[in-house]
C-alpha cells in the first residue's frame, strides 16, 4: 500500500485506520433547489456516497451537477431536503479555482496549505510531494498565470490531494491534463481511496 510522506496529514484516524464514520460520506434526502422564477436546478435528489468508493456523478451541461456539488459544500443552501457530509472535504471545480494568478506556484501552495492549517514543517514536507507530484521543476517559480491548463490543473490536484481529504470532489479538472497527468491523479486517487477516503467524480461524459 501506499505511504503518505512523512508529516503530511492523513485522512481518517491515527495510523491510517478508516475515518470513525458510519458507511456513507454523502448522504442526501430529497434534495430540491429552486432558482427565482421557479427554475428546477435539482429535483428530490436521494445520493448516498459510500465510504472508501469512487462515485461517478455524471450528466450533460444543465442536469444540475453543478448546482448539487455546490449544496454539498454549503455555497448555496437547498430549497427543500437534507444534506450530510461527513468528514474533511477538498473540493476541485475549475482549473485554478483558489489559486491566485499573480502568485508563484510555491507562493500558491504555501498560501493554500497555511489556510488549511498547517505548520511550517509539514508544509515543507508537503511541497517536497507536490512538487514529486507535479513535475513543474522551475516552473514552481513563475507566476501561475503564466501556466497552461494542464500546469494549473496539476498544481491545483496536487494541492488538494497532498493533504490526504477523506472526501475528494473532482469536477472536470482531469479533462485539463494529458494522459500521463490523469494515469498519475488516478493511481493518487486509488491510494485516497484504499486509505478509506471517498472520491466523488464529475462530469458530462
Amino acid at each position: 500500500g501506499h505511504v503518505p510522506p512523512a508529516g503530511v496529514p492523513e485522512a481518517g484516524a491515527p495510523g491510517g485506520a478508516a475515518p470513525p464514520y458510519g458507511e456513507h460520506a454523502i448522504v442526501t434526502r430529497c434534495l430540491t433547489k429552486r432558482f427565482r422564477g421557479g427554475q428546477v436546478a435539482v429535483a428530490a435528489l436521494d445520493l448516498a456516497v459510500p465510504r472508501g468508493s469512487v462515485f461517478g456523478f455524471l450528466g450533460p451541461n444543465g442536469s444540475g451537477k453543478t448546482t448539487t456539488i455546490r449544496m454539498l459544500l454549503g455555497l448555496i443552501a437547498p430549497t427543500e431536503g437534507e444534506v450530510e457530509v461527513i468528514g474533511q472535504v477538498q473540493a476541485l471545480l475549475e482549473t485554478g479555482g483558489g489559486l491566485h494568478p499573480e502568485f508563484t506556484g510555491r507562493e500558491n501552495i504555501r498560501a493554500a496549505l497555511s489556510f488549511l492549517g498547517l505548520d511550517s514543517e509539514r508544509i515543507a514536507v508537503a511541497e517536497a510531494d507536490i512538487l514529486e507530484f507535479t513535475e513543474l521543476g522551475r516552473f514552481l517559480d513563475q507566476p501561475f498565470k503564466t501556466y497552461s491548463l494542464g500546469m494549473q490543473a496539476r498544481l491545483a490536484f496536487a494541492i488538494s490531494t497532498t493533504i490526504r481529504p477523506e472526501i475528494l470532489i473532482v469536477d472536470e479538472i482531469l479533462g485539463a491534463g494529458d494522459a500521463y497527468f490523469i494515469e498519475r491523479s488516478t493511481l493518487r486517487m486509488r491510494q485516497l481511496i484504499e486509505g478509506g477516503a471517498s472520491v466523488l467524480l464529475v462530469s458530462h461524459a
